[in-house]
């Protein structure tokens, strides 16, 4: 018998696309919601002395070379104090503040909650696949508890960058294992859900409190609208409930925190801003229709003045010092980050308008009317087309985005695209078809024995519409409905 070994050689081309960090920083822009932003901008003016809020610079003088301050003339000694550390050594060449805090000795908040979430992992019989998607999803919470990554993408870093075979229903099987956890609400996928959780947890140890408890998670799954605009009148008609009853109702929610890791004490009257959407649907005195961004209230920055005069001054001396370059190449540094930082929110802005200018123009017949018959087919291509942009992009925008109609509905974007499902007889189904059948069931189920999502698949199956279940328990979830033992009793 003969061994041998063949070795061959091969070229193989591959295409890839390699992402700038810039570019991966304007994707993660996209993402946030506009509830988000308001921190983020903070925290970018906080972190970086560049940058500065408009309002805070209105009246700062323009002119920079005749009106240097005192404290910008004694430049020479801030600089040697910023170049040496805290025992007072000069630093070693490249070193800066950044480095410096880098090397932080006190505790990080943000990281003490993760630590506390992790440690409840071990309550838990996980096998070491499900502790890897799980401690991946923990990572990707917000700084406010809420998970806002979409599964998909979710699935997929977990399949590229950690090797791990996720599917969407194995992510969602580990998202609903954290939604188990303390704080209430934390993994939740947005507000409304993130209220629901703790409404369910809600402890009820009077037939009041149950009745209380009752009454606020039919106002989170079924009313959460009227709930966001503060139509307390309309939630008390529909309740059946006294004005005790509805004060009890209010005293208790003012107890909940949207946000399960903020520092929020509690809901309060937030409802008004967790009503607040993306975009709002106006009419003119003259009967036009129009959307407009609501960034309103996202604070505006610019380059801050004052660090640009302190640059004008050391590049204005004669005899620069070692120091005085290294700090000079800091700052503009700073600057520089800064420039691209401003540029990245002013295209954030004008992404977002396009793709739901694009949106609006597509379903125009009903943002004008408020009449979902008036829904034309619609899929992420089509506003991609039209808008300009990327696909990728405009489903980034799409994602997590709702728009405020005239009618006062606030519908998330996602709601306008027409995915397809094939009935039994190849009749084609769109979304709003099947959300429809979901809502019919669900709505005529008795209350005493509602249906599992089990049989709801098999009543979709009678109306000739086949669904996988956890399909039906993702759309269920969309639709505002909680779990068959959850809608128990619950008054509709």
């Amino acid at each position: 018998m003969k061994q041998g070994a063949e070795i061959r050689q091969g070229l193989v081309q591959k295409q890839t696309t390699i992402l700038s960090p810039q570019q991966i920083q304007f994707a993660h822009l996209l993402e946030i919601p506009s509830a988000g932003m308001e921190e983020w901008v903070k925290n970018a003016v906080d972190e970086n002395e560049a940058l500065c809020n408009q309002n805070d610079n209105d009246n700062a003088p323009d002119n920079y070379g005749d009106s240097v301050s005192e404290d910008i003339k004694e430049k020479d000694d801030i600089v040697d104090e910023y170049m040496k550390d805290d025992d007072g050594e000069p630093l070693s060449k490249g070193t800066t503040d950044s480095d410096k805090n880098s090397f932080r000795s006190e505790p990080d908040n943000e990281n003490s909650k993760i630590d506390l979430l992790v440690e409840q992992m071990g309550e838990y019989s996980l096998t070491e696949k499900e502790s890897t998607i799980l401690r991946y999803i923990i990572g990707s919470l917000e700084n406010n508890g809420l998970l806002l990554t979409p599964l998909n993408k979710l699935s997929y870093e977990l399949n590229v960058e950690q090797n791990i075979n996720a599917s969407e229903d194995d992510i969602l099987d580990m998202i609903e294992t954290l939604q188990e956890f303390d704080p209430a609400g934390v993994g939740a996928r947005s507000y409304q859900e993130s209220l629901l959780i703790q409404a369910q947890r809600m402890h009820a140890d009077t037939a009041e409190k149950e009745a209380i408890r009752g009454y606020i998670i039919a106002i989170f799954e079924k009313m959460y609208d009227d709930f966001l605009h503060q139509r307390w009148d309309v939630i008390q008609q529909r309740l059946k409930v006294d004005d005790e009853m509805r004060n009890k109702i209010r005293q208790h929610i003012t107890r909940f925190i949207p946000a399960p890791l903020s520092s929020e004490e509690g809901l309060a009257d937030h409802g008004s801003t967790l009503a607040e959407p993306d975009f709002i649907i106006k009419e003119n005195s003259e009967g036009e229709v129009y959307v407009v961004l609501n960034d309103s209230h996202i604070p505006q920055v610019q380059l801050n003045p004052e660090v640009q005069r302190e640059i004008k001054y050391i590049e204005d001396k004669k005899d620069k010092s070692k120091q005085d370059k290294q700090w000079l190449n800091n700052k503009k540094q700073k600057i520089e980050n800064a420039r691209n930082l401003i540029e990245m929110l002013r295209q954030r802005e004008l992404t977002l308008y396009k793709t739901m200018k694009a949106i609006f123009d597509l379903q125009k017949d009903f943002f004008v009317e408020c009449d979902e018959t008036k829904l034309k087919p619609m899929i992420l291509e089509d506003v991609a087309k039209l808008a300009n942009l990327d696909i990728s992009t405009v489903s980034r925008v799409s994602n997590i985005r709702f728009v405020e109609t005239l009618d006062g509905q606030i519908l998330p974007l996602k709601y306008f695209y027409s995915r397809t499902y094939t009935s039994n007889d190849n009749e084609s189904k769109t979304i709003q078809d099947v959300f429809s059948a979901i809502k019919e069931i669900i709505d005529n189920e008795n209350t005493e024995n509602p249906y599992k999502d089990e049989e709801i698949v098999e009543k979709l199956k009678e109306k000739g519409i086949v669904l996988a279940r956890r399909t039906v328990a993702k759309h269920r979830t969309q639709l505002g409905y909680p779990i068959a033992s959850v809608r128990k009793n619950i008054k509709r």
